[in-house]
């Protein structure tokens, strides 16, 4: 009950600020962006969007045994028929009997993976950019998967301000585009399936701070791959030798 109450507190406080605060105006007389946190502070993050239309769309890919990378929100989320849910996460989930937690287990450090085993399902949303041996981790989500019939589901940052929290603490090193991507896993998966998502509207929108509920629905509905806010990942059968 006081996660309910505490979820409508944190909603009421992001009208709050955007009535408060409203865009208007012309963005360019700005120094400052309206957010520095991706519009969390706002409202929903316009990148979120995309990642959860994403995953909307291969939810009948999400069940069986399945894993994911921080937390297990999107599992829950969009996962159906599951047999068994873990996580791959820092210290802060540790205690949870699911928790394979870093540094003890590391994408990177693939013989940490062996305890950890495969998955029907792997899930890593925008993980990539915040680890600097990013190839090493791309093999550490190979080994993950299951050979035969399982899926990787995986998004990275394009275009993007520097997620603050996560530079000062272990680093945001990377920002991808669908070229890339494709090459990189093509390395170590034979299915590759990669698209790119954004416009340039909503990029502009999305670097000054705004929330989805700031710009038009309609923007979300054109895609501009000159401007990819982010770049969704389909992988399957891991090349493991």
């Amino acid at each position: 009950m006081t996660k309910f109450f505490l979820k409508i507190a944190f909603r009421l406080k992001k009208i709050a600020k955007r009535k408060l605060f409203p865009v208007g105006g012309n963005w360019l007389i700005r120094k400052e962006p309206f957010s520095r946190v991706f519009a969390l502070d706002r409202g929903t993050a316009i990148d979120r969007r995309f990642m959860e239309d994403f995953l909307s769309s291969h939810q009948h890919n999400i069940q069986g045994n399945v894993l994911e990378i921080g937390d297990d929100q999107y599992t829950y989320q969009f996962g159906i028929n599951l047999t068994s849910t873990s996580i791959l996460a820092g210290p802060e989930n540790s205690s949870r009997s699911s928790c394979y937690p870093y540094p003890f287990y590391d994408l990177t450090a693939h013989h940490s993976l062996d305890a950890v085993g495969t998955y029907d399902c792997v899930i890593a949303t925008n993980v990539l950019n915040f680890i600097y041996d990013f190839k090493g981790a791309i093999q550490g989500l190979a080994k993950l998967t299951q050979p035969d019939c399982g899926v990787l589901l995986a998004t990275v940052a394009g275009v993007s301000q520097i997620s603050r929290f996560d530079y000062d603490r272990w680093g945001d090193y990377w920002r991808f585009n669908d070229l890339s991507i494709r090459r990189l896993f093509e390395e170590y998966f034979e299915e590759v399936e990669v698209i790119s998502h954004g416009n340039a509207p909503l990029a502009a929108a999305f670097i000054m701070g705004l929330s989805q509920e700031e710009v038009p629905s309609t923007l979300f509905e054109h895609n501009d791959s000159d401007y990819q806010i982010l770049i969704s990942v389909k992988a399957a059968k891991p090349k493991l030798g």
